[in-house]
């Protein structure tokens, strides 16, 4: 997909006016050449195959350049297992914070912030006020230090969603804005796809392991009629030999 400059200004916190005909012409700052060479970094991720923590981690790196990302999150939906899977979780503030490897899906996605952008199915953008208003009309419950800044957006593959990025900030000099937004939006693609086709591949895999499976059971089904079926046969020819007749005559 490409994009024309004026798609891409909304990346920059700061930048040209694309209604000015003479800033329209003006060389790119530094912070929309970091932001486009983050995203080609990023779009190079899903070229080779690699582990799912590698991949979080290159694109974490990639992603530090053209955002503040010190805190970031990665939450995957298995719908298979009715399950949320955490990943990936990098947080300045609450490095001891335990979560759960694997959370019952309802019970995540009803009672977290996380959960929220499940729910909703739409990126949102909060500051600290608007984390507080969730949490204390109850559609949200915070584990750890409420951030000064938040970001989550649903990664979704081929109109599936298979997970949750969020970014947070817990120092005010460093808030997000909805230019960080538009910039996360576009640095996700890309990834919700890696995640999207690997995730395809591994219930492929799954589905293939359990109809081969399915194949041995049914081999093994019929090995056995087969072999009942010759031992009946054998009784069968016994029982109407002239020597069983014979012997049942005598008796």
């Amino acid at each position: 997909m490409t994009h024309s400059r004026n798609n891409v200004l909304p990346f920059l916190s700061s930048g040209p006016n694309p209604t000015n005909k003479n800033e329209q012409n003006s060389p790119p700052s530094a912070a929309l050449t970091q932001r486009l060479q983050s995203l080609c970094a990023i779009s190079e991720l899903g070229k080779e195959p690699m582990p799912l923590h590698q991949l979080f981690s290159s694109f974490h790196r990639s992603l530090k350049p053209a955002i503040y990302a010190e805190n970031m999150l990665i939450a995957l939906y298995n719908p298979e297992r009715s399950h949320i899977h955490i990943p990936y979780f990098i947080d300045q503030a609450d490095e001891e914070l335990e979560l759960s490897e694997f959370t019952p899906a309802r019970e995540f996605i009803e009672s977290t912030l996380v959960g929220y952008i499940f729910r909703r199915k739409l990126p949102m953008l909060a500051d600290n006020q608007k984390l507080l208003r969730l949490k204390q009309s109850g559609a949200v419950t915070i584990r750890g230090t409420v951030s000064q800044s938040w970001i989550g957006l649903p990664l979704i593959y081929q109109g599936q969603m298979v997970g949750v990025l969020a970014l947070q900030s817990y120092d005010t000099a460093h808030c997000f804005k909805q230019e960080d937004l538009a910039f996360l939006q576009y640095a996700c693609h890309p990834l919700a796809a890696v995640l999207g086709y690997q995730m395809a591949q591994a219930s492929q895999q799954a589905y293939a392991e359990q109809l081969e499976d399915l194949i041995d059971w049914q081999l093994d089904e019929l090995k056995h009629v087969g072999q009942k079926a010759v031992q009946l046969e054998a009784f069968h020819k016994a029982e109407i030999s002239p020597r069983s007749r014979k012997q049942k005559v005598t008796h």
